[in-house]
């Protein structure tokens, strides 16, 4: 993995940012920006190859994507970020913020429970599988839709949301009117979020 920082205010929480299929730092990083433009960022790159392109693990539009994958995507994340600390502050106060392959990456870690961080911004997750037990009473997990993309389903969204619920994850979910791209609805409304 790779990873690209950008300086903020050492009042600001850090966003640590994992792009999409194909997706690049230097795309979160502005995006990142958008979010929160006075917050320290780290973007997570990878260059790990699958048959979609590029991908902190396989996963396609339709079918379930392995679990081992994701467990050593996860623990070489882990690896990485073991020893950072940003803007004087520990990674437990950061945010997470994926996009797609990245946002399903920290649904994984987020099932797993082996991220430092406990506040996550998911744009378009897809599903991954879950973990049996784990309860998460300290996550805080925004997630978004599109009401026009086919994958995932609007009902696959609602049992990622309600996945989380049971868990006892604080969630708070919107579905824009648009496909799997990012909506300024969406954009605004992570930032009310992360304002709370």
């Amino acid at each position: 993995m790779n990873l690209e920082y950008f300086p903020g205010a050492a009042d600001q929480r850090t966003l640590i940012l994992f792009h999409g299929t194909n997706g690049t730092t230097e795309e979160m990083i502005d995006f990142g920006k958008r979010l929160s433009p006075k917050s320290p960022l780290l973007a997570v790159g990878t260059d790990h190859q699958t048959s979609m392109g590029t991908q902190y693990f396989a996963q396609t539009w339709t079918e379930q994507p392995d679990a081992t994958e994701i467990e050593r995507a996860l623990n070489e994340l882990v690896a990485e970020l073991k020893s950072i600390t940003i803007a004087h502050q520990t990674l437990a106060e950061a945010v997470g913020v994926g996009y797609s392959n990245g946002a399903s990456f920290l649904l994984g870690g987020i099932y797993a429970q082996v991220l430092p961080f406990h506040r996550h911004l998911l744009f378009h997750p897809l599903p991954v599988p879950t973990s049996a037990a784990e309860t998460l009473l300290t996550d805080r997990v925004w997630l978004s839709h599109g009401q026009r993309e086919p994958h995932p389903t609007m009902a696959q969204f609602h049992m990622m949301v309600s996945s989380l619920w049971e868990r006892k994850a604080d969630v708070t979910s919107l579905i824009s009117g648009g496909s799997h791209m990012i909506a300024p609805a969406e954009v605004n409304a992570a930032v009310q979020w992360l304002s709370n």
